[in-house]
């Protein structure tokens, strides 16, 4: 193609292209005829792959030249075990660990996983050669290591790998690359160029993006959008997932909504994936503008080791506020990042107009994991409900922080746990479950999905429900039983 990216970006002009030709005329050709032409594979590579096209660049200074004895290529370089490592690495959930890229790794996730320094490398000499991958590592601590040697005839290309363990919290810096010398003589012939890598270990933060946004930008939520948007987290240890941390940008509209996502990896769902939950919606404030945001859940989530997970930001729909997340970075395969279309509303996709679509997108949402506790968010008790003897908080709002605040200053039967009143089980469930009340009591049970659909309405008077939902989609589904005096609200997941 013309440009790196289909016409949006030129490739730098003059521009040098070296290439090999050894693995295409073998090693003794009697004659080699060489022909340039322009061709093009917009719009469609995969059952048009040479399409002639009638503009280009001017080819200027074409030399051939024999390849040196000792030369020796690095490609595709990675710190997360996406080459080799992956193999040791199968899973204990419905779906594969495949080792992605992370810029902030929290400790106990690189204790557990240390980083699997990977690349591909390719003998371009005419001959054979011992190559191995070399790494060293600045920063918080330093660090090197190589990799096996492996012999490469020409024209062969291996993938080659070795890990770095750190044990403190921190920035590092890793070069990477690769010495070659001929076919183990000991005298070293070749260096490839290197590679830098920039990677934080920290207390908490799980993310891959690099930082400060770095390409096109995201609107997730406006006038024609509700998206979701998200990329693939892999477990290596077990966490408590306590909020996402997004880069709202500049461009988001203050009062404008966005709620957190959370799906399970399985590939026995419809679409590979399984919803397990979401957060309340958060409210874009003046001081969110060009910064990190932290949503909290309602509630820690716990993640497996040996799980994959899909996570993300979800917008919400208005006619005036949208909301505009950062992109940084590159996906390392179709698929890693993720878009979905909840209400079918994409212009660009009229066939599934009103249909709830995925895509995938290979710009890195700025989107992060926070196993931090603190911050969690701070459930409040509203105390301006039908009471005995309440004494509002002071500010007018009847909004206490604790249960305990609230239950000091009142006296209402309504304040208990949920537990001590119902039980739902089990949770997660196959499809089937049941209510258990402590005491007969009428009531209105109702079951919706997320959209605020209702699958199931019944007035009961019985202290014992059992309700059959293996007929709906696996995903998060929302339970409301209510009496004349009291609203409890229970999150079901069906897998």
């Amino acid at each position: 193609v013309t440009s790196q990216s289909a016409g949006s970006n030129p490739y730098p002009n003059p521009s040098l292209r070296q290439i090999n030709l050894a693995p295409y005329i073998g090693s003794m050709p009697t004659s080699v005829w060489i022909r340039f032409s322009w061709t093009t594979n917009y719009p469609n590579s995969a059952t048009d792959p040479n399409v002639w096209v009638t503009y280009g660049w001017c080819v200027d200074d074409v030399k051939i030249a024999e390849s040196p004895s000792n030369r020796v290529t690095m490609e595709d370089a990675v710190t997360g075990g996406f080459w080799i490592d992956y193999a040791n690495y199968t899973g204990s959930g419905l779906n594969a660990i495949y080792g992605l890229d992370y810029s902030v790794t929290p400790l106990s996730q690189v204790q557990n996983h240390p980083y699997a320094i990977e690349a591909l490398f390719r003998n371009e000499g005419t001959s054979p050669q011992n190559v191995n991958l070399t790494y060293n590592v600045t920063g918080t601590a330093a660090s090197s290591g190589s990799s096996n040697s492996a012999l490469l005839n020409p024209g062969d290309t291996m993938f080659l790998g070795a890990s770095f363990s750190p044990t403190m919290i921190g920035t590092y810096s890793v070069d990477i690359w690769g010495i070659a010398d001929s076919a183990g003589a000991g005298i070293t012939s070749t260096q490839t160029s290197i590679d830098t890598r920039s990677i934080e270990v920290s207390d908490y933060i799980y993310g891959k993006d690099l930082g400060l946004p770095t390409s096109s930008t995201w609107t997730v939520g406006g006038p024609s959008d509700q998206w979701h948007f998200t990329t693939r987290f892999e477990m290596y240890a077990n966490e408590q997932l306590y909020s996402l941390r997004a880069y709202i940008t500049d461009e988001s509209v203050v009062g404008a909504e966005v709620k957190a996502i959370l799906y399970e990896a399985d590939s026995t769902s419809s679409n590979g994936l399984i919803l397990l939950e979401e957060s309340d919606n958060y409210t874009i404030t003046s001081q969110d503008l060009g910064s990190w945001v932290d949503i909290p859940f309602v509630s820690a989530i716990s993640l497996l080791n040996g799980y994959a997970y899909e996570f993300g930001i979800v917008g919400i729909q208005h006619p005036t506020d949208s909301v505009v997340i950062g992109c940084s970075g590159e996906s390392m395969y179709n698929g890693e990042h993720s878009l979905f279309d909840e209400f079918g509303l994409n212009p660009n996709d009229p066939a599934n107009t009103g249909v709830p679509t995925w895509y995938y997108i290979t710009r890195t949402p700025m989107v992060r994991m926070n196993f931090d506790p603190a911050s969690a968010v701070v459930q409040s008790f509203n105390c301006v409900n039908p009471v005995v003897g309440c004494t509002d908080p002071g500010d007018g709002s009847g909004l206490y922080a604790t249960l305990s605040a609230c239950e000091a200053a009142c006296t209402w039967n309504g304040l208990e746990e949920l537990s001590s009143f119902i039980s739902i089980f089990p949770n997660p469930t196959d499809g089937v479950f049941t209510i258990k009340l402590n005491e007969n009591v009428d009531c209105e049970i109702r079951v919706s999905n997320l959209l605020g659909q209702n699958l199931y309405i019944e007035n009961i008077f019985d202290s014992e429900k059992t309700i059959d939902l293996s007929a709906y989609e696996k995903g998060l589904y929302t339970i409301d039983l209510r009496t004349q005096e009291k609203l409890f609200t229970y999150k079901l997941i069906v897998k």
